[in-house]
């Protein structure tokens, strides 16, 4: 991260690129190093060991682009090693779940790849300082998040059905799924509603059920997508990110 050294020299923030497209890393490897205060310490795709690689170098912050295997899976990885870096993620389509699995991987920002350099350079940059902000505006497309297709084996007619509107969920099953999606536990959630954590754990089932999935972050997903939970409206703080 940059600051003053005892030689009054600005210390680099070091950053590592890594995106399964061997052009775009070029534009944003080139961007990134005509800035004085960055130095780029590494670019590569996500193969085997690119978590162990990443984890080496110590970086202040990862760019991560689109990867085999979900970037949120990567980014998942890389915090278990690298608590405090900076990740910025760069997406060819950014969809509102996409931002909320970056709050939840404690991304410090989801952008499309259409950024322009400037604004690459000031998110890398706000990064290193641990500011973080995931805009709305971002998003770029109301269809399924990519990171769906990226699922090993998995082809646009195999996606997860959705729950067509109206909302099958009651207003009390609605306020406990925004608490899911806040990151709370059952525990945090009863209190906030008043229950007890057993009868957030039952209405839960009762909510998986109702949209034919198997665990909460996909009932989230499904509520993103189909507007019946919005995300400017929910809360997504440091416990979800730990999540």
């Amino acid at each position: 991260m940059t600051d003053s050294g005892a030689n009054g020299n600005m210390k680099q923030t070091q950053v590592m690129l890594v995106d399964d497209q061997r052009l775009f890393r070029r534009g944003v490897l080139a961007t990134l190093q005509a800035v004085p205060e960055i130095e780029v310490i590494g670019d590569i795709e996500n193969d085997d060991d690119a978590v162990q690689r990443v984890v080496a170098t110590k970086p202040d912050v990862v760019v991560l682009g689109e990867l085999s295997g979900g970037w949120d899976v990567f980014a998942a990885a890389l915090r278990r090693h690298l608590p405090m870096v900076g990740l910025v993620v760069l997406l060819d389509r950014v969809a509102e779940e996409d931002l909320f699995y970056a709050l939840k991987a404690g991304a410090c920002a989801c952008r499309p790849r259409t950024i322009d350099r400037d604004t690459l350079v000031g998110v890398v940059q706000q990064a290193a300082r641990g500011e973080c902000r995931i805009l709305m505006s971002d998003v770029t497309t109301s269809e399924p998040s990519r990171r769906i297709m990226a699922q090993e084996g998995m082809s646009r007619d195999q996606l997860p059905s959705e729950v067509p509107n109206p909302c099958p969920l009651s207003d009390r099953e609605m306020e406990i799924l925004a608490g899911v999606a806040e990151g709370c536990s059952n525990k945090e959630i009863g209190r906030r509603c008043g229950i007890s954590d057993q009868t957030v754990k039952n209405h839960l089932t009762t909510v998986l059920r109702k949209l034919s999935v198997t665990d909460r972050t996909e009932a989230v997903v499904i509520a993103l997508r189909n507007r019946w939970l919005k995300l400017e409206s929910i809360k997504v703080g440091s416990r979800a990110a730990a999540a």
